[in-house]
């Protein structure tokens, strides 16, 4: 069987690149033969959109069995199951485990986000510190996240942000903290999207439970724009109690 593994460098020893997609090389190991191969994965980086989906393609017609990384998009993850490609996670258990990590955001691609188009430069747990994703929205709907704090920094555009029920314009320049689970929004002005950079924390993928984007309309609200989830409602002998 050959397994894929996406790298960081051609290196023996060099790290697992968490980024399925935009990882910039996979190492092919054939497991029976112990023969090493690395494929550059530029069509992927360079990709404007459906990256995951044409390295599975790629890996499919190497006749990978196997494939070992961090985030895979559903996009992504539907291709390597029609092929046939197992997928193995590593989880994001770098929290804590802090490194020097250096990203360039023109060596990055663009991918379509929940309200927009994101950059996702430093992603997954990298680093260990926190993500660093270059947003740009026109648009964004009313949302927050359980467990995941997020700093923003405007670059370009104008336009307003909701946070618990408080409207603040925005402009380049500003600086927006929001604890995890306060809900918030963003609207653009009609002159052009915001563009901005959002520093995530902790570090984790972006697919998990605690940094993934919620709507709070199932949700009852709390004190300063919070919310929590209802208690479930228990039945007894056909009595809702």
């Amino acid at each position: 069987m050959k397994l894929a593994i996406s790298v960081q460098a051609a290196d023996a020893d060099a790290p697992v690149d968490r980024r399925f997609g935009r990882a910039r090389l996979f190492r092919i190991v054939d497991t029976g033969t112990g023969e090493q191969t690395v494929t550059d994965n530029a069509d992927g980086i360079n990709a404007a959109q459906g990256a995951g989906t044409q390295v599975a393609q790629m890996l499919a017609r190497a006749g990978v069995g196997a494939v070992l990384t961090g985030h895979v998009g559903p996009k992504a993850w539907s291709a390597l199951e029609a092929a046939g490609i197992a997928v193995y996670r590593i989880e994001d258990d770098t929290e804590g485990t802090k490194r020097v990590l250096v990203r360039y955001r023109d060596m990055t691609g663009v991918d379509p986000c929940p309200y927009g188009q994101a950059c996702r430069i430093v992603t997954g747990g990298e680093g260990g510190i926190a993500n660093v994703h270059v947003i740009t929205v026109t648009q964004g709907g009313l949302h927050f996240h359980r467990q995941y704090d997020e700093i923003y920094y405007v670059l370009a555009g104008t336009g307003v942000v909701m946070i618990a029920g408080t409207e603040h314009p925005l402009r380049p320049g500003a600086v927006v903290v929001i604890p995890a689970g306060v809900s918030h929004e963003l609207c653009a002005d009609a002159a052009g999207p915001l563009e901005f950079v959002i520093f995530g924390t902790p570090p984790m993928s972006i697919d998990d439970p605690r940094a993934r984007p919620e709507r709070p309309e199932h949700l009852l609200p709390l004190d300063g724009g919070r919310y929590r989830k209802p208690e479930p409602v228990l039945e007894r002998r056909g009595e809702i109690i």
